[in-house]
């Protein structure tokens, strides 16, 4: 089952009705295109738990929404323990109703905005963070890591109708591909996916590979792909082909590219990844990408291993089956 959107929630609660039923028309606006939309919200407060108990309410109206909530450590503890007074009594019901849970397991008593920062930034697909209500250090520190990571996430700052939003990236990849739109830009995701592999020394851990990415990653590769990787010279031939609104090569030269600084085989004056062994790594490369959709998915936890290592698939593969 491939991924649901997700659309996470930062900062962007305020207390009233009006904001609850906007969340609720802004996952209606995604679900007219996405078949399945999870709205992630961390439960910091009294603005967040109104807007998460809304969405709830709302799952049989909008056929396809889930809602997702992230927990400090005492939120879980006090869910599994029945507390009944305090919080958690407004909590564990939005808690015990939600399709999905995340534990914060290092933030004991309350969240920690670097952490949870980072971990919507890997796991949400359209970010909302209404910079109002944050506040300019926090906006601060947002842009920071989305610069830092090298992700490139689309935030929407403002309560705004969708179709008016400014985003610096599309909510959906498929826009970098429509022909006259305003993100046509073919060449645009393997530009983002060369930025994060250079930004992250081509070690990429699976447990924080966003899912940005992993979409990104899982794209089909042109039909015949293997003839690309036969020979060093068809190999070479991947770095010049065409991107064009139906020629879609991202995930192959990602692999050529990470394949071949981690063999040092440009800098070694060494023959560009080919033969057989080229052609069983990208096999391999494209099983990770779908363990790691579908554990996400699932709610499981995603074993550690750097997935460009190429020469430890077939370990790799072992231990996660």
């Amino acid at each position: 089952m491939e991924p649901a959107f997700t659309l996470g929630i930062l900062y962007g609660c305020g207390r009233g009705f009006r904001t609850a039923q906007y969340f609720e028309q802004l996952a209606a606006y995604y679900l007219k295109s996405m078949s399945r939309v999870r709205v992630l919200i961390a439960l910091t407060g009294k603005a967040e738990w109104s807007v998460a108990s809304c969405l709830l309410e709302q799952r049989a109206k909008h056929s396809g929404l889930e809602v997702a909530v992230m927990l400090t450590a005492r939120q879980w503890r006090e869910y599994q323990q029945n507390v009944s007074h305090g919080k958690a009594a407004e909590c564990n019901p939005i808690i015990d109703a939600a399709d999905r849970r995340e534990v914060m397991e290092r933030c004991a008593e309350r969240f920690s905005p670097p952490e949870l920062f980072r971990l919507f930034i890997e796991r949400c697909d359209l970010l909302v963070f209404q910079e109002h209500h944050a506040g300019a250090q926090m906006v601060g520190l947002l842009r920071e890591l989305l610069t830092d990571m090298a992700v490139p996430l689309p935030v929407q700052y403002e309560l705004l109708h969708p179709g008016y939003a400014s985003l610096h990236y599309p909510a959906d990849r498929k826009q970098y591909r429509i022909y006259g739109g305003p993100y046509y830009d073919p060449y645009q995701e393997i530009r983002q996916s060369v930025a994060y592999l250079r930004r992250n020394n081509f070690v990429i851990r699976a447990e924080h590979l966003p899912m940005i990415f992993v979409r990104k990653w899982q794209s089909a590769p042109p039909p015949g792909w293997y003839h690309y990787l036969t020979t060093p010279d068809d190999t070479d031939l991947i770095f010049r082909l065409r991107e064009t609104p139906r020629h879609d090569h991202l995930s192959l030269k990602v692999f050529a590219y990470a394949y071949a600084v981690r063999h040092d085989m440009w800098a070694g004056g060494r023959e560009t990844p080919s033969g057989v062994d080229a052609i069983r790594r990208f096999r391999q490369f494209r099983q990770l990408l779908e363990i790691i959709a579908a554990r996400r998915e699932a709610g499981e936890r995603v074993e550690s291993f750097d997935l460009m290592d190429f020469d430890e698939y077939d370990k790799i593969l072992c231990q996660n089956r």
